[in-house]
């Protein structure tokens, strides 16, 4: 597959859990040139995929924050409990490293499951983190329902996993 300069390309390459964004913009100098996808994808780098055994990880956002360090909040869920039961098990979790590459090193979950009472109680997903005017804001999804533990299943896309589903929110957080 050959692409344009000037053509918006994105290819999501997932692989255990990670993905790679390849973009081409309007204002290259190189306008008209065809480029071979095949050429473009390059590998990714054994130190910039987070992974963990135990865990499926997906939904990775990071920012440059004031210390000079490079902060990642993902999404995880026990990798025994089965890739859907992103919507009862996921939570954010926090990372943090020197350089943007990695690699990154886990500090702590941030976003837990929490309990009936609270919108997220059960589950948060996607962050998203924006450092802007001096404020960290976390944008991310949830849902509340009973906290399930890693070995209890919902049946995918049966009536309690689109219960979830269907309760779903979102959410931003802010701080300094």
């Amino acid at each position: 597959m050959n692409v344009k300069m000037g053509q918006r390309l994105m290819l999501f390459l997932f692989v255990t859990w990670s993905f790679m964004v390849a973009s081409c913009g309007k204002k290259s100098r190189n306008w008209g040139k065809t480029y071979s996808l095949a050429e473009m994808i390059q590998p990714i780098p054994v130190g910039n995929v987070q992974k963990d055994s135990a865990w499926n990880i997906w939904g990775a956002s990071m920012v440059k924050g004031y210390d000079n360090k490079y902060h990642l909040y993902f999404s995880r869920w026990p990798r025994q409990s089965g890739h859907e039961s992103w919507i009862s098990h996921s939570e954010i979790a926090y990372a943090v490293a020197d350089k943007p590459e990695g690699p990154f090193r886990f500090v702590k979950t941030a976003l837990p499951a929490r309990g009936l009472e609270f919108w997220d109680g059960a589950m948060t997903h996607n962050p998203y983190m924006v450092l802007k005017d001096g404020k960290y804001y976390l944008y991310y999804i949830g849902t509340t329902g009973e906290i399930l533990k890693a070995d209890q299943k919902l049946t995918p896309y049966g009536d309690g996993w689109w219960s979830r589903r269907n309760k779903q929110r979102n959410r931003s957080s802010c701080g300094r």
